[in-house]
């Protein structure tokens, strides 16, 4: 017999338990899984009564010793009753499949296991629904369904189950198979609850997947309002603080002020703005980062924007998911504000409404916020488990700097979805080998292409590293360290623009923050290694402009009305007449002479005698020795890098065209 329940098809991968409750058994049947082509058998059932198969262990493969993985269970055909060809019959009364308990702490470190994650067998029966608990004075017990990898209870301090009624509960349990840790906590009222000061030390249980509270022979029944566990938490706050939607000035498109709704708190389907999905009115949101609409469920919303073409009609609501996320902890949905559609390079918002049109709907607040200039993106504290504002920090591919210096313990790993996030940090807390920032020293700053990065104030490097897959000879650069040409890549900076012709002048050390051209020699990748002081990107003043970027940036020329911007492709500069959307790591050509709309390159001459005056320089010392980059010793300056050795022992390096 197939379980009937479309649920009981597809991916179960993430489910650990099979429950039922059966009645008037007459002979043996089974539980099959039928998975990933093969079908795997679970344990004789032959007792009335609340069964509980674990998934993971109690399912083996079809005559074989192989037990069922989560793999096989990501392709599930059907669940079945089997009674082995054999007459028979039972009462089903529950049949159902479960995830494991999930906790999720808040900022003060509690959390609650949800009262469907209890499951009784035996002489104990419970309704998750009211909480009862009851005893028919056989026992039984009373489980808590724990993921099969278990719960981490090293940061826990308390276990508490919250209850009333008949003490019919005699003994509790806790395992951590993998660690082999096992103890029994005894006495009638004393077996509910677990603390730091009983026999389970908790700072060594990593890997909790049982929990077990065991029924007496008394009969009764007790109301559980509640399992909640205390844990030593790592914070995470914003630095600075959210402003109020309707602070800010709502204007009509002409220019003049204008006010707009504001229905906050009370119900209505018109929460905040004209009320018009048409580019009638607006607030401009352009510094800001996120917009946070506070509700006390996630209930649908629609906000609508200006589009480019001066439209009012490009509407975000709850299912953008690409835009949208819910804040379940703080109960507000966010709007990242950077991927939002913008009219003449501005981030407009026209109104904000009910997706439903359901006027009862109540908005609590509506919010804007961005990170305060030169803070870190977010603020760690403490030492234990993760909150779930720890985790979204975390998970933010567009945090640069986390502030962890309020972080205690040793040997504490993060790990940031944006690999060139920098942490700060007191020395030794860290584990982490790369972007850790102790005082003003970083010592391995390693740089990933394509994700953002902020420099720290006064930061320096130890080590630094760049690498960029390069299929064009040319391109452009620009990195928060001094960098060297060597015989792999070259850097230029702009010396004159005439014509169609942009002249390059090569540069053997590059200034930190410097933005460039790189040339490629060899490979089809880059490498650009070095340390010291670390610079924001730099743009130099004047008419011909090389501008860099840490991050991915759209420029828009209509921000350069009198000037034009161009964007290096295919080994020249192309004019753009709209936009360039640049990567991080390069940098953006502008100028304000009137030139055509490619720039070839080309190269500032410099001969022997140029190079042989920089010799010069040194006084009466005399030139000892000359090398190769690769070290091998030279008779006399030849073309290209020369490492020149003087009789003082100062060394240069000297190029000659």
């Amino acid at each position: 017999m197939v379980v009937p329940g479309g649920s009981f098809s597809g991916d179960l991968s993430e489910y650990t338990m099979i429950g039922l409750t059966v009645a008037n058994i007459e002979n043996v049947f089974r539980v099959d899984i039928l998975a990933n082509g093969k079908t795997f058998t679970g344990k004789g059932i032959n007792a009335n009564g609340k069964i509980v198969l674990n998934i993971l262990q109690d399912f083996n493969k079809q005559w074989e010793a192989t037990k069922i993985t989560t793999e096989d269970l990501k392709s599930v055909s059907a669940v079945r009753l089997n009674t082995n060809s054999a007459s028979g019959s039972a009462v089903i009364t529950d049949f159902y499949i479960a995830k494991p308990a999930e906790l999720l702490f808040d900022d003060a470190g509690n959390a609650s296991f949800d009262l469907s994650d209890l499951v009784a067998t035996g002489g104990l029966s419970f309704d998750d629904k009211t909480g009862v608990l009851t005893n028919d004075g056989t026992g039984g017990t009373l489980s808590i369904n724990m993921p099969s990898e278990g719960i981490d209870f090293s940061n826990f301090t308390s276990l508490t189950v919250n209850r009333s009624g008949d003490d019919v509960i005699n003994n509790s349990e806790i395992k951590d198979e993998k660690n082999s840790i096992s103890n029994g906590f005894w006495g009638s009222k004393y077996g509910v609850n677990f603390t730091t000061g009983d026999a389970m030390k908790f700072n060594t249980a990593t890997n909790v997947n049982v929990i077990n509270f065991y029924g007496n022979n008394t009969a009764g029944t007790m109301t559980i309002s509640s399992i909640t566990v205390k844990a030593n938490v790592l914070t995470c706050t914003l630095p600075g603080a959210p402003v109020v939607l309707n602070t800010l000035q709502y204007y009509k498109m002409d220019g003049t002020v204008d006010i707009a709704t504001w229905n906050v708190g009370t119900s209505s389907a018109t929460y905040y703005g004209s009320g018009e999905s048409g580019a009638t009115n607006y607030v401009d949101l352009t510094e800001y980062e996120e917009l946070r609409i506070h509700r006390n469920d996630n209930t649908a919303f629609r906000a609508f924007f200006i589009n480019a073409a001066g439209n009012g009609t490009n509407q975000i609501d709850n299912n953008t998911t690409e835009i949208v996320s819910w804040n379940e902890s703080e109960k507000y949905w966010v709007i990242d504000l950077s991927k939002v559609e913008k009219y003449n390079g501005k981030i407009y918002l026209n109104t904000i409404k009910s997706r439903t049109y359901d006027t009862s709907d109540i908005v609590n607040n509506i919010t804007v916020y961005k990170t305060p200039e030169g803070s870190a993106n977010y603020i760690l504290a403490g030492n234990g488990t993760f909150t779930p504002t720890t985790v979204a920090a975390l998970a933010d591919a567009k945090a640069t700097l986390i502030d962890a210096t309020g972080v205690t313990g040793t040997g504490i790993t993060f790990t940031s979805a944006n690999p060139n996030c920098i942490f700060l940090a007191n020395d030794g807390v860290l584990a982490n080998t790369e972007n850790v920032m102790v005082g003003t020293t970083i010592a391995n700053l390693n740089i990933t292409d394509g994700y953002p990065l902020s420099i720290p104030t006064g930061a320096t490097a130890t080590a630094a590293t760049y690498t960029r897959p390069m299929t064009n000879k040319y391109g452009t650069i620009c990195l928060p360290y001094a960098v060297s040409s060597d015989e792999n890549v070259k850097y230029y900076t702009i010396k004159s623009l005439d014509g169609d012709e942009l002249t390059l002048q090569e540069e053997a050390t590059l200034a930190a923050g410097t933005p460039a051209i790189v040339e490629k020699l060899t490979g089809s990748s880059i490498t650009a290694a070095g340390s010291g002081a670390l610079a924001q990107a730099g743009a130099p003043t004047g008419d011909l402009e090389l501008i860099g970027t840490y991050d991915a940036r759209t420029i828009l020329a209509s921000d350069y009305a009198s000037k034009n911007i161009y964007a290096i492709s295919n080994n020249q500069f192309v004019q753009a007449t709209n936009s360039i959307n640049l990567p991080a790591f390069r940098a953006y050509f502008v100028n304000t002479v009137a030139s055509p709309a490619s720039l070839r390159l080309g190269f500032a001459e410099e001969d022997d005698a140029t190079a042989i005056n920089a010799l010069s320089n040194e006084g009466t010392a005399t030139v000892a020795s000359i090398y190769s980059l690769g070290g091998a010793q030279l008779p006399s300056l030849q073309k290209g890098v020369n490492v020149v050795k003087f009789s003082n022992g100062v060394v240069k390096k000297v190029i000659v065209k």
